[in-house]
């Protein structure tokens, strides 16, 4: 699958977060890919805006110091997005060719679109016949043009050459199970859970193939920020007692002071 995407060019994926940047050089190695780098680094502060970047020049710059710092060379980049404002559906539509599809595309996204249909991105991929059927499936998907150019122009910034943007629930099949060595994954059903700054996708595969994702606005500051309410600490030691925190280290705080105790809590089941 990345062959058919990459070639046998050596590529950087590009993760940009609300809270980190994160990169990982590729190089065919095979039949298959390894990787020979990766890097993170914190996102500029207040550069990210409900999936969109705001601030692409501070953005594009951090990625050209991440690269420089880490020592990836590579000119040619990939990217994905997520969040609930990316709209993917497994969508039935009358069997037509893609030139034909691609003209009536519109319409069908149309019913998943709340906003204007001109601000937003569509693609499609037509999966295969529905048997006994004149209907075809199609993976329908849509984003604002706002999230999908922002990445587009904070890694041009950056002095690279965009090839991809993704969409992050097919990049993490790809990665996690496609790629897997592991037939066992090919036969069930399982849900990958991507737990971020700001929001937690959920991706179902069933079979080995996408099922469906969805994007719920509860993830890593949601904890923080909770335990910030509850002590009254700063976000930064809120955060450094998040990662600190382990299952067992759960059971044994809650006997601790106050405002310690509240702070576990916080992430008990």
């Amino acid at each position: 699958m990345l062959s058919q995407l990459f070639g046998n060019e050596t590529v950087v994926g590009i993760d940009i977060g609300s809270n980190t940047i994160k990169a990982m050089q590729l190089e065919p190695s095979g039949t298959g890919w390894k990787v020979t780098n990766a890097a993170i680094q914190q996102t500029p502060p207040e550069s990210c805006r409900d999936g969109a970047i705001t601030m692409i020049l501070d953005v594009g710059q951090t990625i050209k110091s991440l690269l420089k710092s880490s020592g990836i060379r590579c000119t040619k980049a990939v990217a994905a997005i997520s969040g609930s404002q990316v709209i993917v559906r497994q969508v039935q539509m009358p069997r037509m060719s893609e030139t034909a599809l691609r003209k009536s595309i519109q319409y069908e996204a149309s019913r998943y679109i709340s906003t204007s249909m001109e601000n937003n991105v569509v693609e499609f991929e037509i999966l295969g016949d529905v048997p006994d059927s004149d209907q075809m499936n199609v993976m329908l998907v849509a984003a604002p043009k706002d999230i999908v150019e922002s990445r587009v122009q904070a890694i041009e910034a950056a002095g690279l050459e965009p090839i991809a943007i993704d969409v992050e629930a097919f990049s993490i099949i790809r990665a996690l199970v496609e790629a897997s060595a592991d037939e066992e994954l090919q036969s069930k059903t399982i849900a990958i859970i991507d737990m971020g700054a700001s929001h937690t996708d959920v991706n179902i595969v069933a079979n080995g193939s996408f099922a469906l994702t969805r994007s719920i606005p509860i993830a890593g500051d949601s904890f923080t920020n909770s335990i910030r309410t509850l002590t009254g600490f700063s976000f930064e030691d809120a955060e450094r007692m998040k990662f600190e925190m382990t299952a067992q280290d759960s059971i044994d705080k809650l006997s601790a002071s106050d405002g310690e105790s509240k702070s576990w809590r916080v992430v008990q089941p």
